[in-house]
Order: structure tokens, then C-alpha cells, then sequence
């Protein structure tokens, strides 16, 4: 079964990356994109995602008291905060604030989709082996769980 991923961002074309990119991942399955923090809180509770890749900054309610919020009524949620601001002191809020990870907007697309495997593997959801699927070698992807 893949991990269950809601994206949180207000630009829409950062959205749009995400979700391409990371639907390319065989372990991954987008949900649904949220533009607010609180579209993001109406969807944790419709859909509960496994793992919400949150962006930081958000107009009214920003990515940090958003997660203390999911947090809250969906503890085993995983949070995995992008964006391009990264000093010392927001970090340190994001990890009180119970997110699970964090990458820099300007790291790879791939250290993203590492990270959100890295942090369901360490609170026990791993996703299952995916069976062969038809002309699986003209589409394969390299398997990023090793």
C-alpha cells in the first residue's frame, strides 16, 4: 500500500511540482493539494494522510501552528516542512511545533521523496513491495528504499 501524501503550499506552481514529481514515486500516492493551512486542516481530517509535506509560510495561518494543530488531533501524522527559509531558530520551532522532518525548498526532489520514506519507516509504515506492473521497463523508476 503507498504512503498517503497531502501537499500544502500557496503557490500553485510549487504544488504542481510536488505532485508530479512525487506521484512518479511508486511508494507514493498524492491525495489531494491544499493552498491554506486551513484547507490543509479540513482535508488532515477528511482524508488522514499519512505524511503532509507542508510548506512553512502560508498566508493567516503558517506551516508551524498549522502542524501543532494536526498534531494535536492526529498525533501518528507525519510532517515534512519545505521551504526556503532555513535558519537555526525555525527549525527549532518546527521540531517543538512536532514536524517529523524538514527540507530546504532549493534541495533535490529526491531528498525529499527519501525523506518522506525515511520518516514512515521510522514510526512503522512501510510501504509494501509493489507487484511488477505491465511494461514496468519502459516506465521503472529507481527504488529509492535502500
Amino acid at each position: 500500500m503507498p504512503i498517503k501524501v497531502l501537499l500544502v503550499d500557496d503557490q500553485p506552481m510549487a504544488r504542481q511540482a510536488l505532485r508530479g514529481v512525487l506521484e512518479g514515486s511508486r511508494h507514493l500516492e498524492v491525495l489531494a493539494e491544499a493552498a491554506s493551512a486551513e484547507e490543509a486542516l479540513k482535508l488532515v481530517e477528511r482524508l488522514e494522510p499519512d505524511v503532509v509535506v507542508m510548506d512553512i509560510v502560508l498566508p493567516r495561518i503558517g506551516g508551524i501552528e498549522a502542524t501543532r494543530r494536526i498534531k494535536t488531533s492526529h498525533p501518528t501524522t507525519r510532517i515534512v516542512g519545505v521551504s526556503f527559509y532555513t535558519y537555526a531558530s525555525l527549525v527549532g520551532e518546527l521540531e517543538k511545533a512536532g514536524m517529523s522532518a524538514f527540507v530546504a525548498k532549493d534541495e533535490s526532489y529526491e531528498l525529499l521523496n527519501s525523506t518522506i520514506l525515511h520518516v514512515c519507516r521510522e514510526t512503522g509504515h512501510s510501504p509494501a513491495p509493489e507487484r511488477a506492473r505491465p511494461d514496468s521497463s519502459a516506465t521503472s523508476k529507481p527504488d529509492l528504499s535502500s
